[in-house]
């Protein structure tokens, strides 16, 4: 989508930044100078919407990393604003003239907004309400921001002040998937918080001078969302407008990436003219998702294209998408490398699809269990007490190591325990903010940085209701997808959420009558599990949209060369974090035994080959 990049206080090259912020070849950038601050920004969608915008009589720049989404009356009265740049940036401009910090924060979406006042030597940094734009900063005698923090760190090592790298951070990821917020890769480069507004002032001295909350979700603190009538009525209008305001006809084309699930299926029924979505569907062999995909597609007039993944798709495209996604976040989840050509190529105005909805409506950043009746489980669940692991399963590593990264945990989390519906709503929150940190996103970050990529999720209307919804309205998602049905409308009812095999819109009785009506005709049938990998030896395909990666991996030759070229000095420092007694293990007992951590490490590895220096700057490891 876009990147930025400001500093003030360190020599910079503008046009070497802006080399290192374009990753793909329709990449367009800006950069701008007043004084010793410095900016760049790189967009791969529609300059006349997005570019850098500036008013000449006040001398205020406005530029925005991620979008806004203004309702159409919104933009055509950007069109008659009597400043220079895109529309978008413009809109921004306005609104700060007019009301300034205040009156930018009503504007909608996902984006990071920097305001340049030059007469008063101020920058003003706005981020979203829930983090989906990432935004890095360092302040230490002058100030940076950025939207990856390699590059902001390639850029201070040039300007004279390298950082040195954060082991702990690094045996964070190998842990559990993520590291906890701020932390990076790198000491002193931390990611901004969420929903709040910076002030930094450039010259001598430049530095951060302020910050300041303006937005929490309501439900931390404050009252409950719970009825459930009132929710889905509220969610159904939210998500439709939201929606809609990313499928404007202004906007250009619109590709999605569907799946047979509810969440996608929102944003192509959602659009304001369905059969003009581009559809795109991921799949190892025709399955289920993907016929269900297709027939929803078709349901709606809209094109659909399925695109077929070799079995060495993850590792064929992982060191490029190691490079774009900044490596802390495992590269089982990056499924779009192999996509974003289609994508770049087809010249897409809007990307969207429909991540984050488990996260913000489905209870996956609670601790929670499945019901179960005689030892038989069920696909609804129950809240337990506040742990530190939930949704992505935790890696052991060697004790000294895990006793580091759970003191960074018992620090994010002090004060949480037990299993109340308050503290479940505060442990979510701390997990999703900023959401762009979650275990899945190396898939969305690559369409972040090279595609239109707007997440609909993002929305304002949207959030607000996320962040009031009780804990039991969201645990098992029921309500969001009786949301969904309601957008989606009867001709989609048909069409089951794959997820389930229930419809979208289905109950807690219904889903579970559903899920034992499978299981039956699957016992009766000899199907087993219903998993294709399960009936031929040599196939990778589950039935969802992602494959079984156990068997990925013992398939992949490519896995074998890196593991035997492995440089030493990277084998000393991953498996000293992980356990000597793991450095014996085969690619195949790796995939038996821990094939999730056996990814984290080769996307740990392949970042420590990409910045080949860090190893060689490990402060004194601290927590």
């Amino acid at each position: 989508m876009s990147d930025i990049f400001v500093s003030s206080g360190l020599p910079v090259d503008r046009n070497k930044i802006a080399k290192s912020l374009s990753w793909t070849p329709r990449t367009k950038s800006w950069t701008g100078e007043i004084g010793d601050l410095s900016w760049v920004v790189t967009r791969v969608d529609d300059p006349a919407l997005w570019a850098p915008a500036r008013d000449p009589e006040s001398g205020v720049c406005v530029i925005l990393g991620g979008r806004i989404a203004p309702e159409e009356a919104g933009w055509k009265a950007a069109e008659g604003l009597p400043y220079e740049g895109g529309l978008a940036c413009r809109l921004v401009l306005d609104h700060w003239l007019r009301g300034g910090a205040r009156a930018v924060e009503s504007l909608n979406g996902g984006a990071q907004m920097i305001v340049i006042d030059e007469k008063k030597r101020e920058l003003h940094c706005r981020t979203d309400r829930m983090g989906f734009y990432p935004a890095f900063t360092w302040d230490a005698g002058g100030f940076l921001l950025c939207s990856h923090p390699d590059v902001a760190a390639a850029a201070l090592e040039d300007a004279g002040r390298p950082c040195d790298f954060d082991p702990v951070t690094m045996a964070e990821f190998l842990r559990t998937g993520t590291a906890t917020h701020p932390h990076t890769y790198w000491h002193g480069i931390r990611q901004l918080d969420a929903g709040t507004r910076h002030r930094f002032e450039f010259g001598s001295p430049a530095g951060l001078r302020e910050s300041s909350v303006y937005w929490r979700p309501a439900n931390v603190e404050g009252a409950w969302l719970a009825n459930r009538g009132e929710i889905v009525e509220r969610l159904a209008g939210a998500l439709l407008s939201s929606v809609r305001r990313r499928t404007l006809p202004r906007l250009g084309k619109v590709a999605l990436l569907l799946s047979a699930g509810a969440d996608s299926r929102t944003a192509l029924f959602g659009a304001n003219e369905p059969s003009a979505v581009n559809c795109f569907t991921f799949y190892d062999e025709v399955n289920t998702e993907f016929t269900n995909a297709k027939k929803l597609a078709g349901i709606a007039g809209a094109p659909h294209e399925g695109y077929q993944r070799g079995k060495d798709y993850y590792f064929e495209h992982a060191p490029e998408a190691v490079r774009i996604t900044g490596g802390m976040w495992s590269m089982d989840s990056a499924h779009y490398s192999g996509l974003l050509p289609r994508l770049s190529g087809a010249n897409f105005g809007v990307v969207l699809t429909g991540c984050y909805a488990d996260y913000l409506f489905k209870g996956l950043a609670y601790n929670r269990r499945r019901r179960s009746v005689h030892g038989k489980t069920f696909p609804l669940y129950t809240l337990c007490d506040v742990q530190h692991q939930f949704y992505q399963p935790f890696a052991s590593l060697s004790d000294e190591w895990t006793g580091r990264v759970t003191e960074r945990l018992d620090r994010r989390f002090a004060g949480l325990a037990g299993g109340s519906d308050r503290t479940a709503a505060a442990a979510e929150f701390l997990r999703l903010s900023p959401i762009v940190r979650e275990a899945d996103a190396a898939g969305r970050l690559l369409l972040r940085h090279t595609a239109a990529f707007d997440p609909f999720t993002s929305d304002n209307d949207v959030l607000e209701i996320a962040g009031a919804m009780h804990p039991s309205q969201k645990l098992n998602g029921v309500p969001f997808g009786m949301a969904v049905e309601r957008v989606t409308g009867p001709r989609a009812k048909e069409v089951l959420n794959n997820n389930y095999g229930a419809p979208v819109g289905a109950s807690e009785l219904t889903r579970v009558t559903s899920f034992l009506l499978s299981s039956l005709k699957r016992k009766i049938s000899g199907q087993g599990g219903g998993q294709p990998f399960e009936r031929d030896p040599n196939s990778v395909a589950t039935a969802g949209s992602w494959p079984y990666f156990p068997r990925v991996i013992k398939f992949s030759q490519r896995l074998r060369d890196w593991r035997s070229a492995l440089p030493g000095a990277q084998e000393d420092f991953l498996f000293g974090v992980l356990g000597e007694d793991r450095r014996r293990w085969s690619i195949e007992e790796w995939a038996d035994r821990d094939h999730s951590l056996f990814m984290r490490l080769y996307t740990a590895s392949l970042w420590l080959s990409q910045n080949p220096g860090a190893l060689g700057r490990v402060r004194a490891v601290r927590a």
